[in-house]
């Protein structure tokens, strides 16, 4: 698939100083017609998990590249563990393309974080927008409203509204996204 080198070239070399830069983001409950695009939570958590009490934020690194922020908004440990389900939303509440590929070239996937009160955990993500596909390959281009994030182990979603961004859904691998691993600092899954 040659989706791999083109997305993970999005976030090579990044940093947070570029936190401001990209499409302006929102955070609302999912919208309840794309609940059948969320994914099943994963079976493989570890115990005392409390990924349904997450506040979910996402943070602009560049035009393609983002971090899901996990924010512990309870007064107990959480620990978190694995890969967020992300799928990109158009205007009418539909899933664009498949979930977010998964990439975890540094091999963080099997690590538990633990999130303590009021701190939070990341997950690295790229989304390739319609303007980075060269040559009038996109087609049709559609607009993007946002985001539905489920945390690992979580049975609720949360819609993540994003201005300005838009999705090819011509060929497979031009509406593909991808997500890294939780992690417990913002840093890229892969390179």
């Amino acid at each position: 698939m040659a989706t791999a080198p083109l997305l993970a070239l999005g976030l090579a070399g990044c940093t947070m100083g570029g936190a401001d830069a990209g499409p302006k983001t929102t955070t609302s409950p999912a919208p309840s017609a794309s609940s059948s695009a969320t994914a099943e939570p994963d079976a493989a958590q570890p115990s005392g998990v409390c990924a349904d009490d997450l506040e979910v934020s996402i943070n602009t690194v560049d035009s393609s590249g983002y971090y899901l922020v996990f924010t512990n908004s309870t007064d107990t440990e959480c620990v978190l563990q694995g890969f967020p389900a992300v799928a990109l939303i158009d205007a009418f509440g539909a899933q664009l393309g498949d979930l977010a590929r998964e990439r975890d070239g540094f091999e963080r996937s099997d690590t538990s974080v633990s999130v303590l009160p009021g701190e939070a955990a990341y997950a690295d993500y790229i989304a390739s927008p319609a303007s980075q596909i060269g040559n009038g390959m996109c087609d049709p281009i559609v607009q993007v409203s946002g985001f539905n994030v489920t945390a690992p182990g979580a049975s609720s979603t949360t819609f993540l509204a994003m201005e300005g961004l838009s999705s090819c859904t011509g060929k497979a691998w031009m509406t593909g996204s991808s997500v890294g691993p939780i992690d417990s600092e913002m840093r890229i899954a892969s390179t």
